[in-house]
């Protein structure tokens, strides 16, 4: 069992160089095609509060940047409020499109497209995120990339933090690159709606203004609330979907590269690079997993093979034949007793290992088989 010095705890200095490479260092093109239209979106120098990430402009209200984006983003409602402004001798909301700004709210771990995560207005955003369109919803920005790569985001998942980025519009800049209309098209966030592109950039941490929240738990509560509930005991694949969790379990405790060589599907690129890129990305789960010394996977006392072990599935599964089942999240226990613990959201089943660690199984959906 390894150590490394990979995993490293938040930098809580400020984060205020400006890195204008740090956007394209991302290898999902959609990112790619939405950073470099926001690139050339904010290339225009542009002066007053928020020209830099030396004065970013602190946001009181969370709401401030949606309420902005979306005047600023249509001109009708543009023209509408700069008249009411006129009549009232106000004026209109600011526009922080390419401007550095610093606000505070709750993390969460994203893998979508190969963003960071996103940043919510408060912890019950943490679970409104879920189902099918999980990491697509409104009260929630997007954090493209932290500025400093160390920045491990899993040692923040649910808590609390402060950052200063650049806010952009990613509809609004593809707009100005594909033509007005066109960005639910391309596909990424913009396709969900103009209001789910609202994104920071070079990211810096100023500070963990709390530890990651309790989670919801207590199984009576399961029939209440959440979206996981207990695969059937008679569920024919039960033993086989918990086998083929233990057996991922100790890849990941061989090496993050043993999991990947296994576990990267034959359709996708499997070459040395990729696995030794994804095996020493310490913002890999299975990296982090294996690396950090917290993880359930370098104690010893944590075994798969006598566990606790719960199998869930998502709320939308419900009533299904179980024939029909098609992912599930096999759950360890890593403590002593997950008595009124095991995970209620598919949330919580993610990117945490204490006093849990779930690990998804699926069926593969061209050979049938669970891998």
């Amino acid at each position: 069992m390894k150590t490394d010095s990979k995993i490293q705890e938040p930098n809580l200095s400020p984060l205020v160089r400006m890195s204008k490479k740090s956007a394209c260092l991302i290898a999902i093109a959609y990112i790619v095609l939405g950073a470099a239209a926001a690139e050339e979106f904010c290339a225009e120098e542009i002066s007053g509060p928020g020209a830099s990430p030396l004065e970013p402009i602190p946001i009181e209200n969370f709401f401030d940047l949606f309420d902005s984006a979306l005047t600023w983003g249509n001109p009708t409602l543009l023209e509408a409020e700069r008249k009411f402004a006129e009549e009232d001798g106000v004026e209109i909301p600011i526009d922080y499109n390419c401007r550095w700004v610093r606000v505070r709210g709750y993390f969460r771990v994203m893998f979508y497209r190969g963003y960071s995560g996103t940043i919510n207005a408060n912890s019950q955003e943490f679970y409104l995120r879920g189902g099918i369109n999980g990491p697509i919803r409104e009260n929630s920005y997007t954090i493209e990339n932290f500025e400093d790569p160390k920045t491990n985001r899993f040692l923040f998942n649910g808590a609390e933090i402060e950052i200063i980025g650049q806010f952009y519009d990613m509809c609004r800049a593809l707009d100005a690159e594909y033509g007005d209309g066109n960005h639910s098209g391309i596909g990424g966030l913009c396709h969900y709606g103009d209001a789910q592109g609202l994104v920071f950039r070079n990211v810096g941490m100023t500070g963990l203004l709390s530890e990651p929240f309790s989670r919801p738990t207590g199984e009576e509560n399961r029939a209440v609330i959440g979206d996981l509930v207990n695969v059937p005991d008679n569920w024919p694949k039960l033993s086989e979907v918990i086998e083929i969790a233990k057996a991922r379990i100790e890849l990941i405790r061989e090496s993050p590269a043993s999991y990947w060589e296994k576990e990267i599907p034959a359709t996708f690129d499997r070459s040395s690079d990729i696995i030794t890129k994804r095996s020493n990305d310490p913002n890999e789960w299975i990296s982090f997993l294996h690396f950090a010394p917290q993880s359930p996977i370098n104690q010893k006392s944590f075994d798969p093979a006598i566990a606790k072990t719960k199998v869930f599935q998502q709320y939308y599964s419900i009533g299904q034949d179980p024939d029909d089942i098609s992912s599930v999240f096999v759950c360890f226990c890593t403590t002593n007793d997950c008595k009124n613990q095991w995970p209620l959201f598919k949330a919580d089943a993610e990117y945490f290992y204490d006093p849990y660690l779930c690990i998804p199984v699926s069926k593969n959906y061209r050979s049938g088989k669970w891998e």
